[in-house]
């Protein structure tokens, strides 16, 4: 029987909206070629807690034309990437309240996670949270899953379920031994989990 379940945040818990690098692109008129670099580069070591993201989004604001403080910059970013599906935070809690752990698994940098967390509350809907910029890998690396399991919560591998929309991922936590359910919308979810809570 599923004990403990991991959700994934944007595409579960968040609707994805339109993502950061096309609304900037949209919004403030820079070519989004101009942007690749830093997220192909320097923001990928910011989602493993390997650099700090205003640290690193300083240098290129003369580039992308942005004259105000990097706060600014961040709170066009995370608002912009926050819609909440209170359906699956309502459904969470019907879970935790049947004693099932339900934890965020998310490839986030640490101020995102920050932003989620506690401006949007969403530590406040789960039992605890791992994060890449937390664990220092992210969750399509074996070792994420390792990391967090680890914290012996979670009881047998065989007892966790992980929901996640990306294909890669789900593999991956098959691969550990665990549960993996490719996330298709929350009817499907409730599903597959009205079966794997009878098991």
């Amino acid at each position: 029987m599923i004990k403990t379940i991991f959700f994934d945040c944007d595409g579960v818990i968040i609707a994805r909206p339109e993502r950061f690098l096309q609304r900037f692109s949209v919004e403030f008129g820079v070519p989004e070629l101009k942007l690749w670099p830093f997220f192909q580069n320097e923001f990928l070591r910011c989602e493993i807690g390997k650099a700090d993201l205003k640290e690193e989004l300083i240098k290129y604001l003369p580039q992308w034309g942005w004259k105000q403080p990097v706060d600014d910059l961040l709170d066009f970013w995370f608002k912009g990437e926050s819609r909440v599906d209170t359906d699956a935070i309502d459904y969470i809690q019907s879970l935790r309240a049947q004693g099932i752990n339900c934890f965020l698994a998310t490839n986030n940098e640490k101020h995102r996670a920050i932003y989620l967390l506690g401006k949007l509350k969403l530590g406040e809907a789960f039992d605890g949270f791992f994060t890449s910029a937390h664990l220092g890998c992210f969750k399509n690396q074996l070792q994420f899953w390792q990391k967090a399991y680890n914290f012996g919560v979670m009881g047998n591998k065989h007892e966790v379920l992980v929901v996640d929309d990306t294909e890669d991922v789900i593999q991956t936590v098959k691969k550990f031994g665990f549960y993996g359910h490719l996330y298709a919308g929350l009817d499907d979810l409730q599903e597959t989990l009205d079966q794997l809570l009878k098991i």
